[in-house]
């Protein structure tokens, strides 16, 4: 049986690929950022040289791109990969290491491909290529070194400061009539809108084949608007708000509380993105 360690499981990206590879009959150590913190190369090694596992995925980094979390960011993505990478060297060099990144590291994150020009406008996009410099040097040594540039995805185990659980929440409230419509900051704003568990799906099939760096999405943008309407909708179908009050309820007032970017990725696993936008809303307002 192959063995997988999962550094910062306690995720949604964590939870989702668990799930996947106890399908796919692979052990699984998982680690939550908690359990292990990846700035402790001590912890790290003593990890991989017991499990001596044929996968290790780092998930542990933090989703923060707010300059003030420079240092949480610091540890997590760059020293955490390095102390992962030199463990591996050391104890498991036949392993595949998988190291996520962001789309965010390139300049503009409309039609992202790996051509796109890498950016270095915040600290946290400078942080994720420092980190990919790390993993193509370690390729280079002949450690097998994967990385993933994710675009937008999404499960009901997003915190709730995030802009798809917020949309979900104000949905719920305004069926139960606590209030009086959604507010919805640039509703023509387009994302792509994928669900992290088609998100590792798709992490599972690169890191099982030759292509060691890949943006991982759809492809497919959708407005912000569309994503909320969706919510409603969902409510809708059980009657708990009549139909021709959606569109009004969901633009009624506009704040700038949210933010969003125009996010579109090109990908060679976007076969493996297969949840529609009207499925991943029934998941958020339901789940």
């Amino acid at each position: 049986m192959k063995r997988a360690i999962i550094f910062g499981a306690g995720g949604q990206d964590g939870h989702y690929l668990k799930q996947l590879l106890a399908r796919e009959g692979v052990a699984v150590y998982a680690y939550s950022r908690i359990q292990c913190n990846v700035v402790s190369q001590t912890h790290v090694r003593s990890i991989v040289r017991m499990a001596e596992p044929d996968y290790v995925f780092h998930f542990a980094a933090e989703s923060s791109t707010k300059h003030e979390d420079w240092y949480r960011n610091q540890v997590a993505i760059v020293d955490g990969a390095l102390h992962i990478l030199e463990a591996v060297k050391d104890h498991a060099p036949n392993c595949k290491v998988y190291l996520a990144g962001s789309i965010l590291q390139f300049q503009e994150q409309h039609d992202v491909s790996l051509t796109s020009t890498p950016s270095n406008n915040t600290i946290y996009a400078a942080q994720r290529n420092a980190m990919v410099g790390y993993a193509r040097y370690y390729r280079s040594t002949g450690i097998q070194v994967y990385v993933g540039y994710f675009s937008h995805h999404d499960s009901p185990l997003r915190k709730p400061h995030h802009l798809a659980k917020k949309l979900a929440e104000q949905a719920r409230l305004v069926a139960k009539g606590l209030s009086p419509h959604m507010r919805v900051m640039n509703p023509d704003d387009e994302k792509e809108w994928n669900f992290a568990g088609d998100m590792m799906q798709a992490v599972w099939e690169q890191v099982n084949s030759p292509i060691y760096e890949a943006v991982l999405g759809s492809g497919v943008t959708r407005s912000v608007g569309d994503y909320a309407k969706a919510c409603m909708d969902v409510l809708i179908i059980d009657a708990l708000i009549p139909e021709e009050e959606s569109w009004a309820k969901v633009y009624a007032e506009y704040s700038r509380e949210y933010h969003t970017k125009c996010c579109t990725s090109y990908s060679s696993f976007s076969h493996c993105f297969k949840t529609t936008l009207p499925q991943l809303a029934e998941m958020m307002v339901t789940g």
